[in-house]
């Protein structure tokens, strides 16, 4: 209902008009975070409990997209002064099979959340490339999937996101927690160990086959 009422005040007073199809996913994956993070407090032995015990973990799985639609998360990591920023990207199908992955050696960026901005122009750009309409972007950096504020930290970044994702309507960008992100997280964690700046797979590599 928050959504729906934030969604409705941009539409009013900043004529931002949103996909509702868009709107849903995206509240329903903060109802499923809330859920998940009060499932976890829960769990969470109290003071009247023994501190011994274990803390018992909940492991966060990826989800399905809709059938007919794919999934693509993506990942990037910022160390500062590097000369590069390391990024990658998996999509998966409804049934979880892997379309496309791969990753890359990007520009040097001065923040962690320009480095995810210029990771998911990247993968737009390749998505777009490759023919592929209906797509369900997923990253794990909450400020960057907020696109509906302007952002004077990735000014210039956030003008050609928003560019490309006209140019793929059926797509929406949503949250998904690190955990649910692994498979990115690797693959970005390899472009720095490539001696080229860009590598796409055919086939799943053994390394990624346990994020999968």
């Amino acid at each position: 209902m928050w959504r729906l009422w934030r969604s409705r005040n941009d539409f009013l007073f900043r004529k931002i008009n949103r996909s509702p199809l868009s709107e849903a996913r995206k509240g329903i994956q903060e109802a499923d975070e809330w859920y998940e993070a009060t499932r976890t407090s829960a769990i969470t032995p109290t003071n009247n409990q023994s501190s011994n015990l274990p803390t018992r973990r909940i492991l966060q799985q990826w989800h399905a997209p809709p059938e007919g639609w794919l999934k693509c998360n993506f990942d990037s990591r910022y160390i500062q002064d590097r000369e590069y920023t390391s990024s990658g990207w998996i999509i998966r199908d409804s049934n979880g099979q892997v379309t496309l992955s791969g990753c890359a050696k990007l520009q040097q960026l001065h923040s962690a959340l320009q480095a995810e901005a210029l990771g998911f122009l990247h993968v737009l750009q390749v998505t777009w490339y490759r023919g592929l309409h209906y797509v369900w972007f997923e990253g794990d950096n909450l400020e960057l999937t907020n696109l509906g504020k302007d952002h004077h930290k990735i000014g210039p970044l956030l003008y050609d996101i928003r560019h490309w994702m006209s140019k793929l309507p059926h797509s929406s960008l949503g949250h998904v927690c690190r955990e649910e992100n692994t498979a990115a997280d690797k693959l970005s964690h390899h472009a720095s160990l490539m001696n080229h700046m860009y590598q796409v797979f055919d086939v799943i590599p053994n390394w990624l086959t346990n994020s999968l």
